[in-house]
């Protein structure tokens, strides 16, 4: 299979960065500079690869995909809200739950035809369809006895 995980803006966990050294667990699990990425799972049929991205909390108008150069860009695209009293910024007691954007690329081999992607979201999953171009599906061949 050539879909492989492509992420060209991958950066150290915080827990190397200088400041994270000094204090080791304060930013161990979480950062307000951390990169969101949605986990994916790839499933290959007789036809064409499924992709599927946990995006949660995500709209249909907040999501993109893009193949451009043989490479399959997803890009959740949110500006946080929270809800408060007009005018008046929120007091948070606790914060756990982070809705931010999000890009994710995966390079794309020679066996997927990009002209017939497809997409679509259901219940917090975006399902890719990325179909096999018709040399690369398995094709079986009969075997004749005789001349």
């Amino acid at each position: 299979m050539s879909l492989v995980t492509y992420n060209p803006f991958k950066s150290f966990d915080p827990f190397f960065d200088s400041e994270a050294l000094e204090m080791p667990w304060e930013n161990l699990f979480t950062s307000e500079n951390s990169r969101v990425a949605p986990r994916v799972d790839i499933i290959e049929n007789e036809s064409d690869f499924l992709l599927l991205a946990e995006v949660p909390g995500f709209s249909e108008d907040q999501i993109h995909v893009d193949v451009e150069d043989r490479t399959l860009t997803l890009r959740g695209i949110v500006e946080e809200k929270a809800p408060a009293a007009k005018g008046k910024e929120p007091v948070y007691l606790a914060r756990e739950m982070r809705h931010q954007s999000f890009e994710r690329a995966f390079r794309l081999g020679g066996q997927v035809d990009t002209e017939r992607v497809a997409a679509r979201l259901d219940k917090g999953i975006l399902h890719v369809t990325l179909p096999k171009k018709e040399a690369a599906k398995p094709k079986r061949i009969n075997v004749k006895i005789g001349s």
